[in-house]
């Protein structure tokens, strides 16, 4: 579940208007406007929402507050929501390198 919300922020990051265009369709509730890869955002949506909220009960519960609290920033401009994305992202790989203890060695891959 930890690589599907990475690469849904990666995917964010990347295509940041789009993501932007359909977070503004959702809230505005049009939903004769959806396309099939809205419907697939809005079940990967779903399905982060519901993983963060297992996450609460987990020893990593502040990283998912963290995560959950940057939902309810106010998203009125593409940068706001490209840094929120960006956030998000970093959180999420902290996430999981610290769920799995993967020691990266930062140093030998740079230098090697």
């Amino acid at each position: 579940m930890a690589i599907l919300a990475i690469l849904f922020e990666a995917a964010a990051i990347m295509n940041i208007k789009m993501i932007h265009n359909f977070s503004t369709k959702l809230k505005a509730k049009k939903k004769e406007g959806y396309t099939s890869t809205d419907i697939s955002y809005t079940f990967l949506m779903f399905g982060y929402g519901v993983w963060c909220v297992v996450g609460f009960f987990s020893s990593q519960w502040i990283l998912f507050v963290l995560l959950f609290c940057l939902s309810f920033i106010p998203k009125k401009w593409i940068i706001i929501d490209w840094i929120d994305s960006f956030i998000s992202f970093i959180l999420l790989v902290f996430i999981l390198v610290n769920a799995y203890h993967l020691h990266i060695d930062l140093f030998n891959i740079i230098f090697k």
